[in-house]
């Protein structure tokens, strides 16, 4: 930066040291009448170098490298070199094993054998890896404003929102407690805390300079087994164009847990292309007992209801040869926690039904009816006519 003769101070051209004057962080003082000083407030990695600055007799003071008075600036040990090298970072305990329903509790013990910066702040973050998975999801965040953050896989959709806790305890650095309530099969797998540390600057900027990851924490889980079968029976095994199929799915649970079942109907079509052959869906009937209709190729109305604790119905009105297929049910398992959370405990599909309508007696002999009555009258008329040619000749016959 420049002092002009007039004392006015002009910042360099680069963005990173005019953007730091404009907020405060450099700035030139007089300390004297031959004296001026260059104030470089919370000095950061990138600042280390040798400074001096070079006087022009009557118009300005010009402080950029030069050849005269050089003084080299490190950043203290506030810093990055400082912080990374001495931060550590660990999890506990090492590994857990619980009952599926129990609380999941975990530490993240964060430690600095100096003490702490004031302008220095902490995030953290759990990730955690599925069993037989290589990718990690996150499980829950706390930035450096404390705003905690739950990660999409624990939140919202079929599985409802879980009740996932992090806490900060003790003073800085402190120990971040991660508490999975009601914990499910799929919390099962590793887990890892990740710790971040930044610097703050004016205009709330932060500037990461740390980051350490602690050893894995796997968790183990003592499940309950359930046993889950479908079974699919056509209630007529005859149906004839126009008439109503109706398809019974009769489950059967083997489970010490209250389960509530999904179910949805698919339908293979004859002739489809080999890609289109895995299945449309046809209509479904979720586990609050809502129907949703799908897919029916003739565009005719169908109905879903539930017929019995374990049995479910789908009627398909006026059938006609679109609706020729396989049909077959698929079962869902949901289990419920303490929480109100949602867990898919398994899924089966059922064994498959193939519809063929029959043509009706009268559309069976309508072709026949109407080839015997063009049959009939192609006779008659040949009679007719030939009747006609001889009677024509006989009376030319006569009047000879």
């Amino acid at each position: 930066m420049t002092v002009h003769r007039d004392f006015s101070i002009e910042p360099a051209q680069a963005e990173t040291y005019s953007r730091r004057y404009q907020m405060g962080e450099l700035r030139v003082e007089k300390s004297d009448s031959a004296t001026f000083k260059l104030v470089l407030s919370r000095a950061q990695p990138r600042d280390s170098g040798t400074y001096h600055c070079t006087a022009s007799s009557g118009s300005r003071i010009q402080m950029e490298p030069g050849r005269r008075s050089r003084r080299k600036i490190r950043p203290g040990p506030s810093h990055r070199p400082h912080i990374d090298s001495q931060i550590k970072v660990s999890s506990e305990p090492r590994e857990l094993n619980i009952n599926s329903g129990d609380t999941l509790e975990m530490l993240c013990n964060v430690s600095l054998p100096v003490p702490l910066p004031p302008d220095v702040l902490f995030a953290a973050d759990w990730t955690m890896k599925p069993d037989h998975e290589f990718q990690e999801q996150l499980v829950i965040s706390m930035g450096t404003d404390g705003i905690v953050s739950l990660g999409e896989r624990y939140t919202g959709g079929e599985v409802g929102t879980r009740h996932i806790s992090l806490e900060k305890l003790g003073p800085l650095p402190g120990s971040y407690r991660l508490r999975i309530h009601s914990a499910q099969p799929g919390d099962v797998g590793t887990y890892s805390c990740r710790v971040r540390a930044f610097v703050s600057y004016p205009a709330m900027r932060l500037e990461q300079v740390a980051e350490k990851v602690t050893a894995s924490v796997g968790v183990a889980m003592r499940t309950q087994d359930i046993v889950l079968q479908a079974y699919t029976q056509l209630y007529s095994p005859t149906l004839h164009r126009g008439d109503t199929a109706v398809l019974l799915c009769n489950v059967t649970v083997d489970s010490a847990q209250s389960v509530h079942g999904a179910v949805s109907w698919w339908v293979e079509l004859t002739g489809e292309k080999p890609e289109e052959t895995a299945g449309r869906l046809v209509a479904s009937v979720n586990r609050e007992g809502v129907s949703e209709l799908g897919f029916r190729p003739f565009g005719e109305e169908l109905s879903t209801d539930r017929v019995g604790p374990l049995s479910y119905r789908l009627r398909m009105y006026n059938i006609q040869p679109e609706d020729e297929g396989s049909y077959y049910c698929a079962v869902t398992a949901w289990v419920q926690y303490p929480d109100q959370s949602w867990y898919n405990a398994g899924t089966t599909k059922s064994n498959s039904i193939t519809i063929y309508p029959y043509a009706q007696v009268k559309d069976m002999l309508l072709i026949p009816m109407i080839a015997g009555v063009a049959c009939a009258l192609f006779v008659g008329i040949l009679i007719l006519s030939t009747v006609t040619c001889c009677y024509m000749r006989h009376l030319r016959t006569r009047k000879r």
